[in-house]
């Protein structure tokens, strides 16, 4: 994934909500990804989706404390685990989706078996929905650098 462009963040080790966590919990969970991370990439990751997107004021101070940035969706979550069928994934999707969106879809389900067989049709066709509106994609660190609005890459 990072040799085509992707970038990677840390979701953490077990998937933990990290709002009941203690600093040294999370500290951990973070570190366990990123040498996980390191092992297979050969690169660090400062970015992080904490699990359910569950942040507190103390789990963002710990984040930013250990040099983290928080990145978190901003379209609904597609429910893409329920199975609603890939036409439904993709609708959900391509409702809320508009140029600065940034979008979660699950691809496991907390390291168990999970069939995510409807997925690649659906992300084909929210793939082409967007660039049917003149959108493109870049990355989580291209929209941080910014600025990204009219530049988007097509990919």
């Amino acid at each position: 994934m990072q040799r085509d462009g992707h970038a990677i963040g840390n979701h953490t080790w077990s998937h933990t909500h990290l709002n009941v966590r203690t600093r040294r919990a999370i500290a951990r969970e973070l570190s366990a990804t990123d040498n996980a991370i390191f092992s297979a990439t050969g690169m660090r990751t400062r970015l992080v989706r904490p699990p359910f997107g569950a942040r507190s004021f103390f789990a963002l101070r710990v984040l930013r404390e250990l040099g983290y940035t928080c990145v978190l969706w901003s379209v609904p979550l597609a429910h893409e685990w329920q199975y609603p069928g890939s036409a439904t994934i993709a609708q959900r999707i391509l409702s809320w989706t508009d140029d600065g969106a940034v979008i979660a879809l699950h691809d496991g389900d907390r390291g168990r078996p999970a069939d995510r067989s409807q997925l690649p049709h659906a992300v084909r066709s929210i793939v082409r929905g967007l660039r049917e509106r003149g959108l493109g994609f870049i990355t989580v660190p291209e929209m941080i650098a910014g600025p990204f609005l009219g530049t988007a890459k097509n990919v």
